[in-house]
């Protein structure tokens, strides 16, 4: 072939770029795990934002959460029991994953049809963070906003947070109801319509404590109070009609004056063993309701129907379990 020429050129490389991509879900025997990327904490101001874009999961209007359209429920947090309300003010670039449980195992509670566990990210977070949000009504008789905000000291082994959220929603409701009634020689139709005006407003008020004492260890006390009220202001009213003649009328005014308030305490120790897959944790829950419930209803001839309510309640639970690795393929749950 003769002689080649070669002319030598050199390529230095200024950077090499890795991209990757989180999977977004592992399949396991008892429970679907959904991880958390970039895109969904983006597009979520909270942890109950982000939820609708898990599987499975409904989040209605009013942050109502269900799990295959059934609301039997039990959601956690770190293994913690919460609710819907602690979600709304949670910030969602704090959370890792979220385990899905169609079929709840023994260690919980009868009743229950399905488990959400939102799991935080475990990392080291020092000094002060909290957000704020709201939406802005713009209209001034349809009012529907879910305002939170929140405050978090991060130190070595301590964690202190406060938080707010709230559920406002007024609505003018408008309603009409016919009943016809046939006879033999009549017809008869009552009607009856109702104009109310709704006013819903709830502010619920976190407070926690987290303390790790090592890595085996912690403590978390956690409590809300809540202060809420819903009422159905406005008039209804009964119409009787024979054929095209108007028999009998009733029409009444609609008062109502209801002023609740929750209040909420736990304490959680939990302890994990050498052996990997085994702990024990107890759980201490007090619960307290108080409330004053009152209904006026006027009627144009001047009778009046009134109801009174105050009603208490209290209830204190305790929980305890203990999972152990027997071996590699035997789990002791109690």
């Amino acid at each position: 072939m003769g002689t080649i020429q070669l002319s030598e050129e050199r390529i230095e490389l200024a950077e090499a770029s890795i991209i990757g991509e989180r999977i977004k879900a592992r399949q396991e025997a008892d429970k679907t795990t959904y991880y958390v990327y970039k895109q969904m904490e983006k597009v979520s101001s909270t942890a109950v934002d982000l939820l609708k874009y898990i599987p499975g999961i409904q989040v209605d209007l009013f942050h109502n959460i269900s799990l295959e359209g059934n609301n039997r429920i039990l959601i956690l947090v770190n293994g913690k029991e919460r609710d819907g309300n602690f979600l709304n003010q949670l910030d969602p670039a704090r959370i890792d994953k979220i385990e899905i449980r169609n079929q709840p195992g023994a260690e919980f509670r009868s009743g229950v049809s399905g488990v959400i566990h939102v799991i935080l990210k475990d990392e080291e977070r020092r000094g002060i963070s909290g957000h704020l949000y709201s939406e802005i009504p713009v209209r001034q008789n349809e009012i529907y906003a879910f305002p939170s905000a929140n405050f978090n000291l991060s130190l070595k082994k301590v964690n202190i947070y406060a938080s707010y959220s709230g559920e406002l929603s007024y609505f003018d409701i408008k309603g009409k109801n016919n009943r016809n009634i046939t006879l033999p020689d009549q017809n008869i139709l009552i009607a009856r319509s109702t104009k109310k005006n709704q006013e819903y407003w709830s502010h619920k008020i976190h407070y926690g404590l987290d303390i790790l004492q090592d890595k085996r260890n912690k403590i978390s006390v956690y409590g809300f109070l809540n202060p809420y009220s819903s009422e159905f202001d406005g008039s209804v009213s009964l119409m009787e009609y024979q054929g095209e003649s108007l028999m009998n009328s009733w029409t009444a005014r609609q008062d109502d004056r209801d002023r609740n308030l929750t209040a909420y305490g736990t304490a959680y120790y939990k302890h994990l063993f050498r052996k990997p897959d085994s702990d024990f944790s107890v759980d201490l829950n007090y619960y307290h309701y108080r409330g004053e419930n009152n209904s006026f209803l006027g009627e144009e001839n001047g009778e009046t129907l009134w109801s009174n309510s105050h009603p208490i309640h209290r209830s204190f639970s305790t929980r305890i379990n203990l999972q152990l690795a027997l071996t590699e393929g035997l789990m002791l749950k109690a």
